[in-house]
């Protein structure tokens, strides 16, 4: 017994210790398909349109490590509120004002976050944070382009689910204009 629980430990750490560094397409140009990477740019999940072929980008699948979910619109009639869920993880995000997506509120549990778009001259910086404390940075790794995005831990960030639903905010918004053709 000792040792399934152990193992059980070892398993979720080292997932944990394997943070995303950065996402980017799978393939060149197609924006309904996405991987995150580690440090050493080895393979950690993927995030796909579940339906690609009907071009709706209204439900995504998430798989990161043995982990899967799903990304998806929370209300029809309401096409930018969205529920995110990771194993057994649940988070919403939606934007802090209606119909604008450069400011984001993400509900989690009892906490609520803020992910929120910054003025940067090579593109995008995306800024996660919690009240005044400052989490995450996302940007793109190229200048303006959205195809490939690096993150920055501020500090660290056990929640995955929170990590993911950032990712696909930042890939979802930051190419919004190309997704909707």
């Amino acid at each position: 017994m000792r040792w399934m629980l152990f193992i059980g430990l070892f398993i979720l750490n080292d997932l944990h210790s394997q943070s995303i560094q950065y996402f980017q397409t799978a393939n060149p140009g197609d924006f309904r398909s996405w991987v995150f990477l580690d440090r050493d740019e080895s393979f950690l999940g993927n995030l796909n349109a579940r339906w690609p072929f009907e071009r709706r980008l209204d439900e995504w699948d998430l798989r990161i490590g043995e982990w899967s979910g799903s990304v998806k619109l929370r209300w029809s009639n309401r096409p930018d509120e969205w529920e995110i869920r990771l194993h057994n993880e649940f988070l919403t995000a939606q934007p802090t004002w209606n119909k604008q997506f450069d400011s984001w509120r993400l509900q989690y549990g009892d906490k609520t976050y803020s992910f929120t778009l910054d003025p940067d001259p090579d593109g995008q910086l995306w800024r996660l944070q919690m009240g005044d404390h400052e989490l995450l940075l996302i940007y793109n790794t190229y200048l303006y382009d959205y195809l490939d995005w690096t993150l920055d831990y501020a500090s660290d960030v056990d929640e995955l689910v929170l990590v993911t639903t950032a990712c696909f905010i930042a890939a979802y918004y930051g190419n919004y204009q190309y997704l909707k053709r």
